[in-house]
Formats: C-alpha cells, sequence, structure tokens
C-alpha cells in the first residue's frame, strides 16, 4: 500500500498454479474531508 497521486493505493500480488507473480487484488481509495 502507499499513497499514489494523493490517494491511498492498495495491491495484492499472487503468484500460484504455474503462473507468474502479477496483481490479484488492488483498490484504490480517495481521501474524504467531512
Amino acid at each position: 500500500y502507499g499513497l499514489v497521486e494523493g490517494e491511498l493505493f492498495y495491491a495484492y500480488d499472487m503468484e500460484a498454479q504455474g503462473h507468474q507473480l502479477q496483481a490479484h487484488v488492488w483498490s484504490t481509495m480517495e481521501r474524504v474531508v467531512v
């Protein structure tokens, strides 16, 4: 995870069943000020 262009970025990479390491799940969340 980390900040990318001001948004929180999350990524989970996975390698399984003979496939190379690749992005499996990813998401971004933007900051909301109430």
